[in-house]
């Protein structure tokens, strides 16, 4: 048999020089397909695409989920407090509501929000609404303007003091307390001057809105029969909004710092609740 080993009758080994030109050959075709990117790397780049894409996807609706959710509160140190930075100062609570930081009844302070957002059309994109303010409440410039009985006794006492009707406020920036005359006591708002005795009472410090103005919050209501009205110790160069009016004989006036659509709404809150209070019959008997 041709091939085969005489003695045996089993075929000749294969040669150990044909076994090396084999490999040789093999290791040559696998280091070309290695260099061209080889079978099924064009697929795995495409794979490697397909999921960057939706990787960047997803990043975006995380982005979009976490701006709707609004920021994180912060915490004093070591402490139980919570506030929200001044950036997003809307704080949004567990009851779906969110409340400026003019808001007249507020959790309770240290309170932990639910989330903070720089302004209230955010919170309301995010399914809050806006905390509902006490019975006779107005918003005016963003400032909550409310009730007050506050002047009332120190009112009358300056009308019978002067002898001429004044403009007392029944409604004032909250919180009212902020309200103060540079006197004390029932005629604290009575001052007298060289140039003539005046009504004076002073609203300073009031939390207003971000972006309100330059300057500190404060209002001005004062009224004098004869002389030039007491004007308001304010920074220097700081414009106010005004009101004046003159009846009786008694200039009045109202004034507000700042001179944006903000300041002017207040102002006209403010005016619109003021209360002429004349002095009492004992007063003008006297």
């Amino acid at each position: 048999m041709a091939g085969a080993d005489w003695e045996t009758g089993s075929r000749r080994r294969v040669s150990r020089r044909l076994l090396g030109a084999a490999s040789v050959a093999l290791i040559g075709l696998l280091i070309v397909a290695l260099l061209q990117g080889g079978p099924g790397t064009a697929d795995r780049g495409r794979e490697l695409a397909i999921e960057d894409g939706d990787r960047e996807e997803v990043s975006e609706e995380v982005s979009r989920t976490v701006g709707l959710a609004g920021r994180e509160p912060l915490q004093y140190a070591n402490s139980g407090w919570w506030f929200c930075p001044g950036s997003a100062p809307i704080a949004a609570h567990i009851d779906r509501r969110f409340y400026p930081p003019t808001h007249p009844q507020p959790p309770p302070d240290g309170r932990r929000p639910a989330a903070c957002f720089a302004d209230g059309s955010a919170a309301i994109t995010a399914g809050y609404s806006l905390a509902p303010a006490p019975a006779g409440t107005q918003i005016a410039g963003g400032v909550y303007v409310v009730p007050t009985e506050l002047f009332r006794l120190r009112c009358q006492a300056a009308a019978d003091a002067l002898g001429h009707a004044v403009p007392c406020p029944r409604r004032l920036p909250y919180p009212p307390r902020t309200a103060q005359c540079p006197g004390v006591g029932p005629q604290g708002c009575f001052v007298r001057r060289a140039a003539g005795a005046s009504f004076f009472l002073e609203v300073r410090g009031f939390p207003v809105p971000p972006g309100w103005c330059p300057c500190e919050a404060s209002v001005v209501v004062a009224a004098a029969r004869t002389g030039r009205l007491p004007q308001v110790a304010g920074e220097p160069g700081t414009r106010r909004s005004r009101r004046r009016w003159r009846s009786g004989g008694v200039t009045s006036a109202v004034s507000v710092a700042g001179a944006s659509d903000a300041a002017r709404a207040l102002l006209r809150a403010v005016v619109e609740g003021i209360e002429m209070v004349a002095p009492s019959e004992q007063a003008e008997g006297s």
